[in-house]
């Protein structure tokens, strides 16, 4: 926006120059044509309320023009906006719905081996090979295995 501000600052710059420009080449033409003092003065005097008036308007325009185009502008950021706000809310369900699944098949997973383990303990049946325990975690995050204890006897083959 700042960059609008100063592009209307400098074309208001750049008509205020043109309008002096043209007030001088018109003072000059009326001097070299007219010998007569009073309507020198009353011509320069012409020349410069016409082109005060120009120069009014033409800024009035650019005003304008700049107003509109910042109103487009900020409508627009704010669309884009809306629309990244949008897509990141989406990406965001997408992801979080991703890790629920992963989340529920890691509990389901988890609830299996617990029941697994609670019934090999009721049984007495091991679950693992070479008698190994497994800890029973209540923590999803974690999942813990004890080191496989080996174990050989004489009457082992």
């Amino acid at each position: 926006m700042r960059q609008i501000d100063n592009i209307l600052q400098e074309e208001k710059n750049r008509v205020n120059e043109e309008v002096k420009l043209q007030m001088k080449k018109e003072t000059i033409e009326i001097e070299k044509t007219e010998k007569d003092r009073d309507k020198v003065s009353k011509l320069k005097e012409e020349s410069f309320q016409s082109n005060s008036k120009a120069s009014a308007c033409l800024i009035q325009a650019l005003e304008v023009m700049h107003e509109e185009v910042k109103d487009i502008l900020t409508r627009n950021l704010k669309t884009n906006l809306n629309e990244i706000e949008d897509h990141k809310s989406r990406e965001l369900q997408k992801c979080l719905g991703k890790y629920y699944n992963r989340f529920e098949r890691v509990q389901y997973k988890l609830q299996q081996w617990m029941n697994a383990a609670e019934a090999a303990l009721l049984t007495g049946s091991s679950l693992f090979p070479h008698n190994s325990r497994m800890k029973i975690s209540t923590s999803l995050c974690t999942f813990s295995y004890p080191p496989q204890e080996v174990t050989k006897t004489n009457s082992e083959p």
